[in-house]
């Protein structure tokens, strides 16, 4: 999975970052620059009301509500999963699984927090995260699974990450072509391709490393390439359709096939969402998309399952969704995110069990942040989203993976201050699966 970053990223990209970090706490005690990973401190719980010992009994002790015989409702707050709760762990603090409305959320075991800005993330299958960005020079940096930085390096660019099946790791820099390292750190070879340099996708396959984007001086046809994964080596180039002008958002490996998302313009049809797929020769198989759902556009995409497709995208009313497909795009399902609203999705990643995880940020406006975990039907098993929004303040999440029993985020914070100066903060949080 990549990270195709908005404008808004790569201006802001260009300031001079300040050193100071913004005071908003992003999940459970948020590490300093000195700290390499937190346990959350306990949260007491509050003062919860017991009912009043003149009417009868609590609301959780089975007895009636006076009004007929009827039990009384449950008290979400009680330490009691009462009907209708999906969960009730007795407190009001909402990064613990369970948060003040009984509705489950995601659990935050851990929190890193720098000054800077992330630009791409990605996650090995041994749960190491990989975070890069700009602190304001461009860095590359690993976390150990319990959130413990283990190096953190400077690089010639940052861009969109991709980490192969054995633990190298892949940049698709912003300006400097395509950068390879060891899981040590050190350096193993750098390419420019030919072509635009602004990243439209990048994954790594058992055979490659694809790479997407746009034909020189065009900017309307996208250009995929194979790279060999030891030395950078073109092995080969292939173009969407001539004629086509092609807005790709995401590239994704799914067994033997190699798939872009994005739109498409020509000049006998309208805009539409397009899926072009090659297969490892480089062959353009496919470039239609059907798609009879009233979709405003699909954002993100990866493999699931036997050679499924899942996506994440937006309703024209901005509700968020995901969709899977089978290997030969017929339909699976198609489901709302429920409990989220004007989430732009920006990433979504399949992982162990058909679990499904996206990320994306609001389009309200608002400094809205989400990451939400579902089941391989698309239904939510539980989300996290910024609790509290401030004026100035928005949250961009940049990407999502699955490790052993965790599953880890990474995005930024931009905060305007009073002087109308830019301060940014670049976050990693790992999540409990369970």
């Amino acid at each position: 999975m990549t990270y195709t970053a908005p404008p808004a990223l790569l201006a802001l990209s260009a300031l001079t970052l300040s050193a100071c970090v913004p005071s908003i706490v992003v999940g459970d005690s948020p590490q300093d620059e000195t700290t390499d990973s937190t346990t959350p401190g306990s949260t007491t719980a509050p003062d919860l009301p017991t009912g009043d010992p003149t009417d009868g009994g609590t609301a959780s002790d089975g007895l009636t509500d006076g009004t007929g015989g009827e039990p009384a409702p449950g008290v979400c707050g009680d330490g009691i999963a009462d009907p209708g709760e999906a969960c009730d762990d007795g407190n009001d603090e909402p990064h613990d699984g369970c948060d003040a409305a009984c509705t489950r959320t995601g659990a935050i075991v851990w929190t890193v927090e720098r000054p800077g800005d992330l630009v791409g993330f990605a996650v090995a299958a041994d749960g190491t995260s990989y975070a890069s960005g700009y602190d304001p020079e461009s860095f590359l940096a690993a976390f150990a699974p319990d959130g413990g930085e283990l190096w953190k390096i400077g690089a010639q660019g940052a861009g969109p990450l991709a980490v192969d099946a054995g633990g190298r790791i892949y940049v698709q820099s912003q300006f400097d072509g395509v950068l390879a390292f060891a899981p040590d750190a050190s350096a193993l070879w750098h390419v420019v391709p030919d072509g635009e340099p602004f990243p439209l996708g990048i994954d790594a396959g058992s055979d490659g490393l694809y790479i997407a984007n746009y034909e020189t001086g065009a900017q309307e046809r996208a250009v995929v390439r194979r790279l060999d994964l030891a030395t950078g080596q073109l092995v080969w180039e292939a173009l969407t359709p001539e004629g086509e002008d092609v807005e790709a958002h995401d590239l994704a490996v799914v067994g033997d096939r190699i798939f872009v998302l994005g739109l498409a313009t020509s000049d006998d049809e309208g805009l539409r969402p397009v899926l072009a797929a090659f297969d490892t020769a480089g062959a353009l198989l496919e470039f239609e998309l059907d798609d009879p759902v009233d979709s405003r556009r699909w954002h993100a995409l990866d493999g699931l399952g036997d050679g499924d497709l899942v996506f994440a995208g937006q309703t024209k009313d901005l509700q968020p969704v995901v969709r899977r497909l089978h290997s030969d795009q017929s339909e699976a399902w198609f489901s709302p995110v429920v409990g989220i609203h004007l989430m732009r999705p920006e990433r979504v990643i399949a992982g162990p069990g058909e679990r499904i995880a996206l990320v994306g940020s609001d389009d309200g406006h608002e400094g809205l942040g989400a990451v939400s975990l579902h089941d391989g039907d698309g239904a939510l098993l539980w989300s996290s989203k910024f609790d509290d929004p401030q004026d100035g303040v928005n949250e961009q999440p940049v990407g999502v993976g699955f490790g052993p029993g965790l599953l880890v985020a990474g995005g930024s914070i931009w905060t305007v201050q009073a002087n109308n100066n830019i301060t940014t903060t670049w976050w990693i949080r790992g999540f409990a699966l369970d």
